[in-house]
């Protein structure tokens, strides 16, 4: 079950992603946290028992964008278990799409979000990020 993120959360977010080492994405700062709990167009939630976060932007009022998944042990099967609370929290939040992008060297989240039905629509090439991103969506 997913529960709202708090001001409070940040420091163990922030160390959490700094845990994890260089991944797929740059980690957030205290100061990105901060902005975003201030934004309401962003909604940070995590699970219960800390074991990740998941954050997602509100692009309409039909549509939400799955910014990122922080799992405190990948491969632990925590990722799975946010992807799907998460879309039944957008779901339940009304929302009738969400849509994301991943890394196209990050197989094994692309596989996941085909596990939860996304589809990939096109891929395009970040400058900012010097690499490709694989764009997805799905109905929900």
């Amino acid at each position: 079950m997913l529960v709202p993120f708090q001001a409070s959360d940040i420091p163990y977010a922030v160390h959490l992603e700094a845990s994890i080492g260089k991944g797929f994405v740059k980690a957030w700062s205290y100061e990105t946290y901060q902005a975003a709990l201030q934004d309401p167009n962003y909604c940070l939630l995590k699970t219960e028992s800390q074991s990740g976060f998941i954050i997602f932007y509100r692009t309409s009022q039909v549509v939400v964008d799955l910014k990122r998944i922080i799992v405190a042990k990948p491969g632990s099967g925590h990722g799975t278990l946010l992807i799907r609370d998460g879309i039944l929290w957008a779901r339940d939040s009304g929302y009738q799409k969400m849509t994301l992008d991943v890394l196209h060297q990050n197989v094994r989240a692309q596989k996941l979000y085909i596990k939860f039905g996304f589809n990939e629509r096109h891929r395009g090439f970040e400058p900012a990020m010097q690499n490709i991103l694989i764009y997805m969506d799905r109905s929900l």
